[in-house]
Formats: C-alpha cells, structure tokens, sequence
C-alpha cells in the first residue's frame, strides 16, 4: 500500500482552496506582526500574495491534510493535538562536569600568585573538589544524604556558618561556594556571537560565558526536566508564521512586532523563510503548548514552549534541531532527552496517518540526513548545520529506491502583497513592494 501511494501520485489528495477563516487568521497575524505587510496593505488594499500562498499550502500539503483528517486527535484546525506529551530531559553530567572544571582552572590560574597553603585556598579548592566529585559520581541532581555532614564539617572548621540539609542540590552548594569565593562572581567573559546575513548586515551579539554563564549550564545540566504537556503536530499557516515567536524565547524565523518596541523587537534575519516552509510538501510544525490549553481552538496563537520542524514522505521522516534549547535533544547517558521521546511519538502518529506498522530505522547526524535531502528556499537550514537531527525509514522501504528519494525541503517565498516569488530572507515582503511602497526595513 506504502509503494502503491509513491509510484501513483494521481492518489495524492488535492483540496480547493479552504477560505473563511484559516485566510483571514492568516491575515491578521501578517497585520499584528509585520509591518511590512501592514503598511503596504494599508496603501493598496491588496493581500491576494495570501491566497496564493494558501493555495501553495494546500497544494503540496494535501497529501498530509487528507490523512491527518482521519486521526482520532485531528482538532478540525489543521492540527493534531497529543495531550498528556513528556516533555523531558535527563540529567547531562558531562556537559556540568565542563563547565565546574573551566571555572575551577581559570580561578586556580587566576590565584596562582597565592600561596597554595594558604587557608582560604585549601579550603576553597576542597570545596571545589567536593562539587566536581559529587557532578562526577553522577548519583543525580539532590546530594546524597551520606555527603551532608562532611560538606557541613568543611564548612564549619573554615569558620563559615554555612550549612547544608537534607535534600538540596548541587547547585545550592555551587551558590553558597560563590559565597565563600565572592571574587569569582566578577569573572566574565564576552562569547562573541555576532554573524553576517546573507545581504551582508551585520548583527551584534554576546554571550556572557563566565561564571554566570558556566553556572547556569551546570544548573541546567544538573535538574532533569520530567513532566507532561501537550504536543501538537500542525500544517496551519499561522503555525509556520510563528514558528520562532515561542515563550519567552525567539529564533532566527521570528516575525516581531518592532513597531512597539523596536530595541526588543527579535525580528529574525530569516523571516522569509517561514513561507519556504509553509510552500513545500513535506515540512511540518510540531510543539508543546501548556497542557491546561489542550482544548483551546487555536493553539497556533499561543507560544510555543518547545518547537522543532519535521519533514515528512511517504516512509521516510526527518527531525531536525529542537529549539530554543539545543541540550534538550543531547543524547545522556539514560538516552532519556526529549527529542528521543518526540521520535518515537511522531513515528507512531505517522504509522497511524499510513496505516502501517510503526517499525522504523534511524539514523543519526547531519551527513547522513543530507543524502535524503535536496534543499531550496530562503530558510536557516539547521538540518545542514547541526548534527542533532534524525531521519527515521520505514522498514517497509528497506532496499527499495523510494527509501533514496529526496524529501524536497522549503520553497522560495511567495509575497504576500503582490504574489510574485522572491529571495528574500530577512523579510516576508518583496523587495519590490518594500521599495514600491517606501516601506523601512
């Protein structure tokens, strides 16, 4: 049956044009977000670049829709909605275990003019070694109960009226050592993250990976995530829109409302590469929402918590970064981080959308996820940069040649206003309508 759909295409599912308001959800979010668009729509009253961009959706994603209509979950929104969706991470002690050692180096190289025996020394380098032993047993997040009293005596024969209890972490012993070692809280170092667009403009940006950014990944690394929300996978326009705009976090696709606070704004310098996705046939948006909104109509509206893009073909699915955090799809020691948990729900959503058994093969990294993919567009192409991204081949395709048939990922943006294409990555508007229309960038 999986073949019989990949060598007939006239089984491809082709819906009209779905109007009323999935088009004008679509409109009103290009007028809330993008000023652009709002100011060029505002002199011409003309927005038919969105039907077109809706009829490129449901052209080349019908053969999803049809299928996600036919999901027990299906909300009636172009959404599957999974209630009840772990949201986890384990525990990753090597990446703690880095960053204790990068600030232990740096503040014994900083102090090597003090004298080795000198009392402070001893004791805040024992305190050091206590907190890279406890990382290094790897014996979780709270401090075994056994380690208390002998922390406490450490404490105590250097005069420190410090004392730690039964239940508490590894990073509140990491806070009462910054205490005792004031100086090292002054350490910072500016990560320069600044990059250049495609156009050529420049954009500044610094990471503070001193103290306060190595205690923060230790933080991180140390307190497991295990709870539940829910996941949705979606074909939704509005999805694709807000794909980078999440919760308190925004990524290089993020359209942002810069008219009101323009300093803030996060306006990603891959806008358009929203619409390359919206256009293609195989890329969908899967996230987590909070599960109190399970039932709300339009999670496409709310922020999303987590969110990664997946690329879909008959037997075939790729899973590329999950964002904002890149550590939630690091593979640790219990092989328990979110994105594992994600695969193995989407396969199984995916075997229900084909009707076959939910029996896949995996591979791993970048290089072997490129040989499935043929790239066009204007959006970031994580999948071709990071080797935290998967593809998973249905064990139905094994040897045969559709397994080697390319997933065709993005599409060059369609302009919303005129409806012409164009390749411009930094905004969802044409060049020729933001000059047409005098419209700032």
């Amino acid at each position: 049956m999986l073949k019989d759909m990949i060598s007939n295409p006239e089984l491809m599912y082709r819906p009209s044009l779905e109007e009323g308001a999935v088009v004008d959800e679509m409109f009103n979010t290009l007028m809330e977000y993008n000023v652009p668009f709002k100011k060029a729509y505002e002199q011409t009253w003309e927005s038919w670049g969105i039907n077109r961009e809706l009829r490129a959706l449901f052209a080349n994603k019908g053969w999803i829709l049809e299928r996600m209509k036919n999901h027990p979950l299906y909300n009636g929104n172009f959404q599957i909605v999974i209630p009840d969706a772990y949201m986890g991470r384990g525990i990753d002690y090597d990446s703690a275990l880095q960053a204790m050692g990068e600030i232990m180096n740096h503040r014994r190289l900083k102090m090597c003019f003090r004298d080795i025996n000198d009392s402070h020394e001893l004791f805040i380098r024992s305190l050091e070694n206590k907190i890279y032993s406890l990382i290094n047993m790897r014996a979780g997040y709270i401090i075994p109960e056994k380690y208390i009293e002998p922390i406490n005596a450490l404490f105590e024969s250097n005069g420190k009226r410090i004392r730690m209890h039964r239940g508490q972490s590894i990073t509140k012993l990491l806070a009462r050592y910054a205490e005792c070692c004031p100086e090292i809280t002054k350490w910072k170092v500016d990560k320069d993250c600044s990059f250049y667009d495609t156009q050529g403009n420049f954009h500044p940006r610094k990471k503070d990976m001193g103290w306060n950014g190595l205690s923060a990944i230790i933080g991180d690394s140390l307190n497991p995530i295990n709870r539940t929300e829910t996941m949705v996978i979606s074909i939704h326009p509005v999805d694709y829109l807000l794909m980078s705009n999440g919760d308190k976090w925004r990524s290089c696709h993020a359209i942002g409302k810069f008219e009101v606070d323009k300093a803030n704004a996060h306006n990603g310098c891959y806008m358009g590469g929203c619409l390359s996705y919206l256009q293609d046939a195989c890329s969908v948006v899967v996230y987590y929402i909070p599960k109190a909104e399970t039932n709300n109509p339009h999670p496409e509206r709310l922020g999303k918590m987590k969110r990664m893009m997946v690329y879909l073909d008959k037997g075939k699915i790729i899973m590329s970064r999950l964002y904002p955090d890149g550590r939630d799809s690091k593979d640790t020691s219990n092989n328990d981080n979110m994105t594992n948990w994600m695969r193995k729900k989407i396969q199984e959503v995916v075997s229900e959308l084909f009707d076959m058994p939910n029996e896949w093969d995996v591979k791993f990294g970048k290089e072997e996820v490129c040989e499935y993919i043929t790239h066009e567009g204007v959006q970031y192409p994580d999948y071709m940069c990071f080797d935290d991204v998967s593809i998973s081949i249905h064990k139905d395709l094994e040897g045969e040649k559709f397994a080697h048939k390319n997933l065709h990922i993005g599409r060059y943006p369609i302009c919303p206003i005129c409806g012409d294409f164009h390749k411009n990555e930094m905004q969802l508007v044409c060049p020729d309508c933001l000059n047409k229309y005098n419209i700032p960038w």
